[in-house]
Parts: structure tokens; C-alpha cells; sequence
């Protein structure tokens, strides 16, 4: 006998029709319970016969070899060829079951060959839940345990955004130099480290699992994969943005995190939908080489982030969506998309009678995650009472989609899904970025300011906006070295700004321009400039000369052009001292 676990319709279609056999010999090796029910579903009017080795025991070469003097070859026959235009894989493993069992008697009888009609098997009953889990991060302890694997992405995140929150704060600007270059490399023991141990595990042991093939609509699959990539990527990413905005940053935002975890998604969705494209154009289908192209994106973005654009002020936002994408790529790329629904079926037999044959099936995560196409199948010899692992891989022109049961979803559906939740979220971010209770806008268009909106909000909006940047939105991305206006002496800075603006707007009012005096407003500009040559702010910089270029030439125009010591105010004379 021979169990392949590859969840494809067509090829359990065929092993009933191999097992289903007509001429007064159908088996069925199980208990007598399910192999009635499994039968009475088919609609089967034939002699049913179960060999029922979990009460019997095993089944001996005598009872096979009875099951084989029973069987037409005609039969078989037909089903070779049925085998062979629906699977290439499937066809040689029937050929070498039929060379070691059955040849004789095919060579026998090969003149009274006659085609077979085809018995249909039941149909597919879909469980109430399309969402049953197996990924290669659950060993063997967490295989029943849905809120560890849930959690499990969420503590990593944790774990990632106290470690980058913390490397951050560096104001030396090669430590952040060194800790950009570095990160990845930090990021791959502890995160691997759980993966590699679970794929050893699952190799080297025998998982006691049965697989149950579930047939899915286009529908299912967009819910599947909305539900992943929202829940777990979206818990993950709130909590890595919480955790290093309170972490980095002295005052909390909940817009700014909110658009951080938006814009983490849309880089991280971009990254797979160019992927995908890449994918589709040089291998046609998403087989090994796919797999291998998308590590090649990824490893070429990070290179590209590192020596060109790495260091612009969202890099915040690619070291998020690096994060999520280093925390599991299997998990959130392959494994949310080719899902498998895995489930435990229910037994009868009593545990000290299960027979090898009941649980000799080796689910390798490992081999199944880094080749999509992995066929895993396990071949029992019943006279000596052993079992082989076989592996082989699936050169067929199906998409890894159609070779998982999605096989009312193709590639370019695929593609379209991701492509669809890119566009949602960039609107997202848009929407988030660009609300009315926002000082400004991601556009740098002018908004309605909220309730409380002081003029130094304003003039840094107006600041902001006039060099392409958002008030909150594109700022927040900056690193804590940078984040000057969260600093104390930056703010005394602006406070001093604003008190000098406020006396040179009262000076043009009043036509006084001694109320500037000028012995203060050199010390307070000598001071100003220092700050900021020494926190390298640019943008703040220009700011600080413009305003001390508009006071100078304010003063040019007093109404007698004369540079005044400082002097006292009387009340009396009315005049600056």
C-alpha cells in the first residue's frame, strides 16, 4: 500500500479508484466504522470487504496476496492510464507498486484488458474552519496549541522593538551607522534559532498526523489571507511601533503609530507583490526557483536600503517592515498563502493495538516550506514490517497553489490579492496621513488645525511643508538623534524664536524697531546657531538664518536706521532707554 500526502483532489481521487475496486473485491484498510460511512457516501452497490488491522493486527503477505488473486488486472490497467495523464509523479509511483506486486499477473492478462468505468468517489466535506494552521515555528509541543503560535510572532516583536528601540538612541552617528549594518545579522540568531530546532525535530521523528484534503473557493482563499496578514502582522506591528515610539521617543502619538504601522504594511506588501511579479516572470510558476527569487528581492532591497537610501528619514518604517518579514518569512509569505489544512482524524482502535501503518506519515515541514512542491510519501511494506520516507519532487506545470488544493485559485489571482491589499493600505496610510485632525498632511497640504493648535504648531507644520515633509507623519520616522523638536533645548530654542517673532511683528505694527534691541538679538542668534550646528538640523538652520536675515533688514528700515545701544524704557518718556 502506498500513502502519499500531497493535497491534491485528483491524486485522492485516484487512490479511491484504486482502492474502490469492482469484481467483488472493494477493501478498504481502517476501521470497520469509517470504511462503512466512507462507503455508504460513494454510493457503492459492491461486496465490501475491510481488512481491519487495528483489531487483527497487521495485514500478513497471505491476506494481500488473496486481495491480489481477487483483483482484475483490467482494472489496474485502467487506472495506469488514468494515472498517467493526470500525474507524472503519481504514475511512477503506481508503476513501482504494480513492478513489485502485481506485473505478473498484468503481463498475464494483458490481452483481456478492458477500459473500467470510473467509480466516483464521496465528496469533500469541509470542516466548519478553513483556517487550520500547521507552520514549520510549532515543534511538537505547540502542534495543539493555537495561542502560542499566535503569541509567538507577538514576542518576537517585543523582543525586536526593545533591541532596535534601545540601539537607536545612539547619538553617535556611526554607532547607528554600524547598528543599521548589523542589525540583520543580530535579528537571525534568536529568530532561526526556534525554526531550525522544529525542522530538525520534524525530520528526524515521526509526527502521528493524518491529512484531510479540503477543497477551497477563491473566497476562502481572500479571507485566509486578509485574516493572516491583518491579525498577526497587524498585532506584531502595533506592538513593535508601540514599543519602540515610547522606547526612542520622549512624547507619545498614537497617530504617528498608527500611520507607522500602515506605512510598515505597505512597504512590506510592496516588497511581496514585486516578488510575486518577478516570480511569475522568470519562472512561470511558483516552484523552488520562485522561492529562491524571493529571498534575491529581499537580499537586494536590504543591500540597496544599506548603501543608498537606507539612512533617509523613513527608516524606521523599512526597519519595521524588515522585522515582520525577518520574524518568519515562511510563515508570513508562504506559509499564509499555499495554506494547508491539516487535521487530525478521528480513531477507533485501541492505542496499544495501532499498527505501523497508523501513524508512519512524516509531515516535513522543513522540506515542505523550502520547496513548495515537496511530495512527501511513505512507503510500508507490510511483510517486513518496515517504512521508507520517499521523497520526490513535483516537476509538473501546476502552480503551487493548484498542487495545495487551491485549485479553483491560480497564480495571477494570487498576484491580484496581494496587489489589492497593497492599494487598501497605501489608501489607508493616505487617509491616516492626510486626516483633518492632522496639523499637515503626508502632502504638504494646509488642513484645518485641531482644537489647541498652537502657532508654534503651525509655523513648524508651515516649516515642514514648505521641504516636502508631513508634520507628524513623515517626521516621525526620524531617529532619536535626530528628533531635536522632542528635545528640551530645542523646544527652549523655538520658545526663544517665537518671543523674538512676536517682538518683531509687534515692532512692524508699531513702527518701533528699537524694540529690538540688539545687543540681546546677537547674543540669542550667536546661541541659536550653535544649537543647531551642533544638533545638524539643516531644515531648523535655514529657518534660524532667514529669521535673523528678516530682523536685520527690519532694523535697516527703522525709521532712523541707526543700530541703538540698549537703553531703559521709562514710563514717563515713553521712549526705549
Amino acid at each position: 500500500m502506498l500513502t502519499i500526502h500531497q493535497p491534491r483532489i485528483e491524486i485522492f481521487n485516484l487512490f479511491d479508484r484504486l482502492s474502490l475496486m469492482v469484481n467483488g473485491a472493494t477493501v478498504y484498510f481502517g476501521a470497520p466504522t469509517v470504511a462503512v460511512s466512507t462507503f455508504t457516501k460513494c454510493a457503492l452497490d459492491c461486496q465490501l470487504t475491510v481488512f481491519d488491522k487495528d483489531s487483527s493486527g497487521d495485514v500478513t503477505s497471505d491476506e494481500l496476496a488473496q486481495l491480489l488473486a481477487t483483483t482484475n488486472p483490467a482494472d489496474l490497467i485502467s487506472d495506469v492510464l488514468q494515472a498517467a495523464k493526470d500525474d507524472q509523479v503519481c504514475f511512477n509511483y503506481l508503476c513501482e507498486l504494480f513492478d513489485t506486486n502485481v506485473r505478473w499477473r498484468l503481463e498475464a492478462a494483458i490481452d483481456t484488458a478492458l477500459p473500467m468505468a470510473p467509480l466516483e468517489p464521496g465528496p469533500v466535506t469541509p470542516e466548519s474552519s478553513t483556517i487550520n494552521r500547521t507552520t514549520m515555528l510549532e515543534g511538537r509541543f505547540l502542534a495543539d496549541s493555537s495561542w502560542a503560535s499566535i503569541l509567538l510572532p507577538i514576542a518576537v516583536s517585543i523582543f525586536s522593538a526593545l533591541l532596535f528601540g534601545t540601539l537607536f538612541r545612539d547619538d553617535n552617528a556611526n554607532g547607528q551607522i554600524l547598528t543599521a549594518a548589523l542589525y540583520k545579522a543580530m535579528l537571525a540568531a534568536p529568530l532561526y534559532a526556534p525554526v531550525v530546532t522544529s525542522s530538525v525535530t520534524r525530520m528526524l521523528s515521526v509526527v502521528q498526523i493524518e491529512t484531510e484534503i479540503q477543497v477551497i473557493d477563491w473566497w476562502q482563499y481572500l479571507f485566509s489571507t486578509i485574516s493572516h496578514f491583518c491579525v498577526f502582522g497587524g498585532l506584531s506591528a502595533i506592538v513593535m511601533y508601540l514599543i519602540i515610539y515610547v522606547i526612542t521617543f520622549e512624547n507619545f502619538e498614537m497617530n504617528d503609530v498608527i500611520t507607522g504601522c500602515l506605512f510598515t504594511w505597505q512597504f512590506n506588501l510592496t516588497h511581496m507583490s514585486i516578488s510575486l511579479i518577478i516570480c511569475l516572470v522568470v519562472t512561470q510558476q511558483l516552484h523552488l526557483d520562485g522561492a529562491i527569487a524571493v529571498w534575491g528581492v529581499g537580499v537586494a532591497e536590504s543591500m540597496m536600503q544599506l548603501f543608498s537610501g537606507f539612512f533617509k528619514p523613513y527608516k524606521i518604517a523599512h526597519i519595521g517592515y524588515q522585522i515582520v518579514y525577518c520574524m518568519n518569512p515562511e510563515f508570513w509569505f508562504f506559509s499564509a498563502m499555499t495554506r494547508i489544512n491539516l487535521s487530525s482524524q478521528s480513531r477507533t482502535c485501541p492505542p496499544k493495538q495501532a499498527s505501523p501503518l497508523e501513524n508512519t506519515t512524516l509531515v516535513n515541514d522543513f522540506a515542505f516550506i523550502s520547496n513548495i512542491t515537496r511530495v512527501n510519501a511513505t512507503f510500508v511494506d507490510y511483510e517486513a514490517k518496515q517504512t521508507a520516507h520517499i521523497e520526490c519532487q513535483n516537476f509538473g506545470p501546476e502552480s503551487f497553489m493548484e498542487t495545495y488544493g487551491y485549485n479553483n485559485v491560480k497564480p495571477y489571482f494570487h498576484l491580484l490579492v496581494l496587489l489589492g491589499m497593497n492599494v487598501l493600505f497605501l489608501a489607508a496610510c493616505l487617509i491616516v496621513a492626510t486626516a483633518p485632525w492632522r496639523p499637515h498632511g503626508i502632502l504638504g497640504k494646509e488642513r484645518k488645525f485641531f482644537p489647541g493648535a498652537t502657532d508654534l504648531d503651525k509655523k513648524m507644520g508651515d516649516l515642514r511643508a514648505k521641504h516636502g515633509q508631513s508634520n507628524n507623519a513623515y517626521h516621525m520616522f526620524l531617529p532619536g538623534a535626530e528628533r531635536l523638536d522632542r528635545t528640551p533645548q530645542f523646544k527652549s530654542i523655538v520658545k526663544k524664536i517665537n518671543t523674538l517673532n512676536k517682538l518683531s511683528n509687534a515692532a512692524l505694527t508699531a513702527k518701533r524697531a528699537e524694540v529690538l534691541v540688539l545687543a540681546e538679538w546677537e547674543s540669542e542668534k550667536k546661541h541659536l546657531q550653535e544649537a543647531l550646528l551642533g544638533g545638524h538640523r539643516e531644515v531648523e538652520e535655514k529657518e534660524i538664518l532667514e529669521r535673523v536675515q528678516s530682523a536685520t533688514a527690519m532694523m535697516a528700515d527703522s525709521p532712523d536706521g541707526k543700530s541703538m545701544a540698549p537703553r531703559r524704557v521709562t514710563p514717563d518718556s515713553g521712549e526705549m532707554a
